[in-house]
């Protein structure tokens, strides 16, 4: 009986030995397992804040772009009532030229009548 009891009591002890050791290592377990939750929040907040930045930058980009925009509607506008005036002054000039033409042959006529009345009269003084 007494080695039985010995026997149970050692059992005992190494089973609560045993379970000592559980015990540790299932502290160990949730420190680790703390930690590695604790590290994967910190990186959680990085990402948040990545995120928020990008937002903000995304918002700065689009306010960039609409400025952009605008000013390339502005110049285009000022570029076609540029390229307008431009069409209207080739068309005077395209007038003035047509009346320079025309006032110029009418003189070439003019002149070459007066010759021609020049050329008669002498010939008419020559033949008298």
């Amino acid at each position: 009986a007494a080695a039985k009891l010995r026997e149970e009591m050692a059992s005992s002890r190494q089973q609560s030995s045993k379970t000592e050791a559980e015990r540790r290592e299932s502290m160990v377990l949730a420190q680790d397992l703390e930690r590695a939750l604790q590290a994967s929040h910190a990186r959680q907040l990085q990402l948040e804040d990545v995120l928020n930045q990008q937002d903000v930058q995304r918002g700065e980009l689009q306010q960039a772009v609409k400025a952009l925009d605008h000013r390339c509607k502005t110049l285009q506008q000022r570029l076609e009532k540029s390229n307008a005036a431009v069409v209207e002054k080739d068309k005077e000039l395209a007038q003035v030229t047509k009346a320079r033409d025309d006032e110029g042959t009418a003189l070439k006529r003019a002149l070459a009548d007066e010759k021609a009345r020049a050329d008669a009269a002498a010939a008419e003084t020559e033949g008298l």
